[in-house]
């Protein structure tokens, strides 16, 4: 998985036939990707909503866009990062900074000094805390900055 971004694809102008006729099509074209979704992470299966489909890794939003955008009104929006092993190069134990998550309740940024970096992701200590913190797993939404902004 190479994923850097995903994104929400909207559809406007399109019957619920027509959009049943597209979701077969991206299942059916690019049934050997994953897609995020953010109650289980990156899935086989498409996750839909009301004439959108979140969670699409950025590049595939933009084919299918291409593709449909002479026949539907397209727009993609949502774009979140995903967090991947190359970003933490630039990170050390004990650095200042913001933390983005996306939770089952939306996108979360709050700020946290670095505790540990492991191989299978990063555990960032809450700002004023000794105990609460978050761990960051690789290849998942999300995303650390340096400093708190």
């Amino acid at each position: 998985m190479n994923y850097k971004q995903i994104a929400r694809l909207n559809f406007y102008g399109c019957t619920y036939e027509e959009f049943t006729d597209i979701r077969k099509d991206i299942e059916k074209t690019y049934s050997d990707i994953l897609f995020y979704d953010c109650d289980c992470g990156f899935t086989k299966k498409l996750r839909v909503g009301n004439y959108c489909f979140p969670g699409l890794p950025l590049e595939v939003a933009q084919e299918i866009e291409a593709k449909y955008q002479d026949q539907y009104k397209c727009h993609i929006d949502n774009i979140l990062p995903i967090f991947t092993e190359d970003q933490i190069s630039s990170f050390k134990t004990g650095d200042k900074v913001t933390v983005f998550q996306d939770t089952i309740f939306g996108g979360m940024k709050n700020k946290g000094t670095i505790h540990s970096i492991t191989n299978t992701g990063v555990m960032v200590r809450m700002y004023r805390s000794q105990n609460k913190g978050w761990f960051l797993p690789f290849n998942m939404v999300g995303g650390l900055t340096l400093g708190w902004n």
